[in-house]
């Protein structure tokens, strides 16, 4: 599948995209890769770890978003890599946190669908916030480790960051409360909690099916 970067933007603002990881050897991989990514994609990307925390990482990258798109596939593919036997049985996917009101807006405006289907991967949408946030988890699962399956996640993570920036003054409201991590917060069940309203868009079986890709129109 091929991502596409045509579009343009008169003023160009970097955008943000925060991820969680439940898995230490995951935080520890991209810890390992951020300079180079920095220095490749020219992004930023922090890897923070919670004092005491067992659970995993906390990763802050801010950029352009078709640079935020290739420096998260390379972070796909180092992933896949560094830690296979994980990806292998969970399929890939990245926790990307978002303001709760902001995804309601996606939902809402039937951004988040028009993702799923043209990059041809599934999003999972929390619908629990973080503890004590108003935020909430958007997992992009591109399915089965691979390559082909790496770039439909690398044309997800595009179009989410278009759409942020597009949103830019909702996706980033003051008003909010931020996730802060905790070392006592079980991160493992809430990503694995099931709940009825949760909201799942499913395109992964479509990729060579679906050819009709749907434009996304920015607000």
């Amino acid at each position: 599948m091929q991502v596409l970067y045509s579009r343009s933007r008169s003023i160009q603002q970097p955008i943000f995209l925060r991820a969680i990881f439940p898995s230490t050897r995951a935080g520890e991989i991209l810890e390992k890769a951020k300079n180079h990514i920095h220095q490749t994609y020219d992004i930023s990307l922090q890897v923070y770890a919670v004092e005491d925390a067992k659970w995993g990482r906390f990763a802050c990258t801010s950029g352009e978003p078709n640079k935020l798109a290739k420096a998260w596939y390379e972070c796909a593919i180092r992933l896949s890599e560094g830690y296979f036997n994980f990806y292998e049985q969970a399929r890939f996917g990245i926790n990307f946190v978002l303001p709760s009101h902001f995804v309601d807006l996606l939902l809402f405006d039937g951004d988040l669908i028009r993702i799923a289907h043209r990059s041809g991967t599934k999003i999972l949408v929390k619908h629990k916030c973080l503890m004590r946030s108003a935020e909430r988890v958007v997992q992009i699962n591109a399915g089965i480790v691979g390559d082909a399956s790496f770039k439909c996640f690398e044309e997800a993570v595009y179009l989410l960051a278009i759409m942020i920036q597009d949103k830019l003054g909702l996706a980033l409201s003051a008003g909010d409360a931020f996730y802060q991590e905790r070392a006592t917060d079980n991160i493992v069940r809430y990503l694995n909690q099931l709940n009825e309203r949760n909201v799942v868009f499913d395109y992964t079986s479509q990729r060579e099916i679906d050819k009709e890709e749907p434009i996304i129109h920015p607000v």
